[in-house]
């Protein structure tokens, strides 16, 4: 089985495929596209409720969001950009329950969070204005407060806060509770390490290379737990149960030792020392999925500097093999993984931010 996000309705669920497992995994020679100016953050979903794939990427440096619809068997059509004010992050998820996929990004010009609101039909209303969060540098999207609404992780990298905002469920968020953490934030991302039923979330510290749990109530508030040392300069982080033991783990992208770190949790909010893998350079985006159908999580990481995304097959105890690559477009900086040809199998689309393009790896597993 190999597993994808899929965001529908209010929160996010699991959708599962069932794919055979292979010996030997292989991905189709890279298929390019081209997209604007800087192209930096990318992310997938049926935007048009026809049962395929899409992607949207954000053209930072000429304020667009590009659009390319999936045709179901790995290609892709585009459509006419959105204009937005200066975008720099984008997601994808359901902030009004109506059951169609909306488009969220940090705005850098007024240090704002937008959504645009879908259609169903690959078209969408106007921004959404949320309230100025200074200095927004990415966010995470879940339901942090049990009441079926996305809210919103924002966190600032270079002022140390992470801004928690509830979703009202229409597209638009209350005014941001702030903690004030004293590091530089790499990213955030959630799950549940206490297994309490209340979402946590994870923040990485650049500053001093560790990450930081922060334990959820249940209700939008978190008391920071613990913090534990990782690789240099973590970029991006990814949760998923690596051991099959039903609990927690983490894993992170270190960009300045061209390593991945393994932290396996212990289900109470702490973590056993971190394993550390070789990766190729400057690894700046790492995720999950099964990609050779063994029913074990793998990971994938993009390596900025070596024009390739590479795979680290999981054991299903906590290990992982050496980093297999497969070649990409220069530059690759963001990465979004769905089954673009529905065969069943996890494919993978990056950004490609120096070549202006996004690079689409088909499974052939």
């Amino acid at each position: 089985m190999s597993i994808c996000t899929l965001q529908i309705k209010k929160f996010i669920i699991l959708r599962l495929f069932v794919a055979p497992r292979c010996e030997v995994l292989t991905f189709a020679p890279y298929i390019k596209y081209s997209a604007r100016m800087f192209p930096s953050s990318i992310a997938s979903g049926d935007i048009n409720n026809d049962n395929n794939w899409d992607i949207i990427i954000v053209n930072s440096f000429d304020g667009t969001i590009g659009i390319y619809i999936g045709d179901g068997n790995g290609t892709f059509s585009p459509l006419e950009p959105l204009v937005v004010d200066s975008p720099t992050k984008a997601s994808l998820g359901n902030f009004n329950g109506d059951d169609y996929i909306d488009i969220i990004l940090i705005s850098q010009n007024d240090q704002s969070v937008a959504v645009l609101l879908g259609y169903g039909d690959g078209t969408f209303q106007q921004e959404i204005i949320s309230p100025t969060i200074d200095e927004a540098s990415g966010f995470s999207v879940a339901d942090v407060n049990n009441d079926r609404k996305a809210d919103l992780i924002v966190y600032s990298s270079d002022s140390g806060k992470i801004n928690v905002l509830l979703g009202h469920g229409d597209g638009t968020f209350q005014s941001a509770t702030i903690i004030t953490t004293n590091h530089q934030i790499g990213d955030v991302a959630t799950g549940n390490f206490n297994g309490d039923q209340y979402l946590d979330f994870v923040a990485s510290n650049q500053d001093n290379n560790s990450v930081s749990i922060y334990l959820g109530y249940g209700n939008g508030s978190f008391q920071v737990k613990q913090s534990f040392p990782a690789g240099l300069y973590v970029a991006r982080l990814a949760v998923a149960d690596f051991n099959h033991d039903s609990k927690m783990d983490l894993a992170t992208a270190n960009a300045y030792d061209n390593t991945t770190s393994i932290l396996l949790g212990y289900g109470n909010g702490t973590f056993q020392e971190q394993q550390i893998y070789r990766t190729n350079a400057d690894p700046v985006v790492i995720a999950v999925d099964n990609f050779n159908g063994d029913s074990y999580i793998d990971l994938v990481v993009t390596n900025l500097n070596d024009a390739m995304v590479s795979i680290l097959l999981g054991y299903g105890n906590g290990s992982f093999s050496e980093p297999i690559s497969f070649n990409v477009d220069l530059s690759p900086s963001s990465i979004a993984i769905a089954d673009f040809n529905n065969d069943g199998r996890p494919d993978i689309s990056v950004s490609n931010t120096f070549s202006n393009a996004i690079s689409i790896l088909i499974n052939l597993c």
